[in-house]
């Protein structure tokens, strides 16, 4: 499955229970799929530079979060949908991450061998 990196702008006015409850939603979206979330990260509080318009507030500050998530890439469609919906998220953001690579090294031989 592919590796994706989601940054999630939580609305700042959102209480502690409805952040937990928004991720939990998140959450709910990949799983059923047989998506894991790998990761959850607060990045902190993120000031904008012009007050973002989303379901009928302005809000200029928000909570930022990276998912780090391995899902089927036909979960997105409806990824995008319920967060669209949800009035706690002001915008998201999906990145893939290209998996590093494994290199072996080649077997060094002896001199006599050689």
């Amino acid at each position: 499955m592919p590796y994706f990196q989601l940054l999630l702008t939580v609305n700042s006015a959102a209480s502690r229970a409805a952040v937990v409850d928004t991720l939990k939603r998140v959450a709910r979206t990949v799983t059923p799929g047989g998506g894991v979330i790998r990761s959850i990260d607060h990045l902190g509080m993120r000031h904008f530079a012009t007050p973002i318009r989303r379901h009928h507030r302005r809000n200029r500050e928000a909570r930022l979060f990276r998912m780090r998530v391995e899902m089927a890439t036909d979960v997105i469609h409806r990824f995008n949908k319920n967060l669209r919906t949800d009035t706690d998220i002001v915008n998201w953001e999906f990145e893939p991450i290209p998996l590093p690579r494994v290199y072996m090294p080649k077997p060094v031989m002896p001199p006599e061998e050689r």
